[in-house]
């Protein structure tokens, strides 16, 4: 799970907010000759499942800080120098909403695609999509077929738009991110 870079530059005056200019690692991004998709990012916390049914949580260590056990390392900021990677869910303080989307989706957790999932709920980022309950949300699952590329058309589609951002995913594994608060508008609750 490495890091997505954003669509388009940080503002240096406030690098809450991103500037009309495209990120360099970004340029693809509504390239005809790029087969992409866009897909609606949910605002959750990150779960991988691997190739043996085991579960990992994204986990964040700031730079200097010890990595806890069976960390398995995904990526480190060249800026921030922080590292992103996985830890067992067991040792995740999201153990127990996990077990409660596995117990409400009617599957054993060894039952699952490999892949990446987005966990949302009522316990989660204040739940800003307002669920019921808890839910694993495999990533790339909700595609947009008509979300624009360029800046001002970005500016104005996220301004109503229901989820927390968009993800773009290349067929080569590159992938994109743009979200609601790159433009200054709030979300959630």
């Amino acid at each position: 799970m490495q890091k997505i870079p954003t669509l388009f530059v940080r503002d240096l005056v406030n690098l809450r907010h991103v500037i009309d200019e495209v990120h360099p690692d970004c340029t693809w991004v509504g390239d005809k000759e790029v087969p992409q998709v866009a897909t609606a990012k949910w605002d959750g916390t990150c779960t991988r499942c691997d190739d043996d049914g085991v579960w990992w949580a994204r986990r964040e260590v700031k730079a200097g800080a010890a990595w806890p056990d069976g960390f398995e390392l995904a990526d480190e900021d060249r800026l921030t120098h922080k590292v992103v990677g996985w830890v067992p869910i067991h040792q995740s303080s999201f153990v127990t909403v996990w077990a409660d989307a596995i117990d409400a989706s009617g599957r054993m957790s060894d039952d699952w695609e490999p892949g990446t999932y987005e966990l949302c709920g009522p316990k989660i980022n204040g739940n800003p999509h307002q669920l019921a309950g808890h839910e694993l949300i495999v990533h790339g699952r909700d595609k947009l077929f008509d979300a624009p590329t360029d800046y001002e058309g970005l500016k104005r589609y996220l301004e109503y738009f229901a989820w927390e951002g968009i993800v773009w995913h290349a067929a080569d594994g590159r992938r994109a991110k743009i979200k609601k608060r790159d433009f200054g508008y709030r979300w959630g609750k």
